[in-house]
């Protein structure tokens, strides 16, 4: 990529601490955003966060508690600590608040990064500029299981982002998936844009997984990275892992 080209990478639902995560995976995203002048923001669910107390808990796959999941997810990111923009909730972070635990993993979080004040309080979602491109980012959110049925329901989900907010590139977690597509929105009399609907990934492998538990739909792990022209306003969406 030439000056013309930024690259922001979506990482997010990596679930440390869960039996099945792909580490191999998430090391190579790190290493991609390592060797590359690019910034990344964190979509929210990094460790998997389920202590034995809670009614999703599973001895066999919960690898270690959610305290050392934070750690973990710590002197993971450390490397590319500076090139983060900010660490968006998901919900098995909120999870720790619902619960009234006293613990605030994202806290937690930016204060062994010592992210910049900048990057807090971003919440379960955030807009952000680089101009020419307005871009919001959100976990997003479930009740009962849409997210892990049909595509088209998860597109659906992910186009009424539009909704209620205005961005060229919208980008959502939670789903597991990595499917991004354009849609040319009428603007104006006789004009028309292109908006961006991304999908950005996860890192839980299917089989041993509560996915395959709960017959959801099985999705290949990984990770996008979004390729911007700042001159020409291009997208183009490169499969990392």
């Amino acid at each position: 990529m030439n000056d013309e080209w930024k690259t922001l990478i979506p990482f997010g639902d990596l679930h440390l601490g869960y039996s099945t995560v792909n580490m191999d995976k998430i090391h190579k995203v790190i290493d991609y955003i390592k060797e590359r002048d690019c910034i990344w923001i964190g979509m929210g669910d990094y460790i998997d966060n389920t202590p034995p107390s809670h009614r999703f808990y599973r001895q066999e796959t919960s690898l270690n508690t959610p305290q050392e999941q934070v750690f973990n997810f710590v002197d993971l990111v450390k490397p590319i600590k500076h090139k983060c923009i900010g660490l968006i909730y998901g919900n098995h972070e909120i999870r720790s608040l619902n619960y009234k635990t006293g613990f605030d993993p994202i806290k937690q979080m930016e204060e062994l990064l010592d992210l910049h004040k900048l990057h807090r309080g971003i919440g379960t979602q955030h807009f952000f500029y680089d101009s020419p491109f307005r871009v919001f980012a959100t976990h997003g959110r479930a009740r009962g299981f849409w997210f892990s049925t049909r595509t088209a329901t998860k597109v659906n989900q992910l186009l009424k982002l539009h909704e209620h907010a205005e961005a060229d590139i919208y980008m959502m977690g939670h789903v597991h998936d990595t499917l991004a597509f354009p849609k040319n929105i009428i603007t104006g009399d006789k004009e028309i844009s292109t908006h961006w609907f991304v999908m950005t990934g996860g890192f839980v492998e299917y089989f041993g997984s509560y996915g395959e538990d709960l017959n959801y739909t099985p999705v290949e792990t990984g990770c996008n990275a979004i390729h911007l022209n700042m001159i020409k306003k291009e997208v183009k969406i490169e499969r990392i892992v």
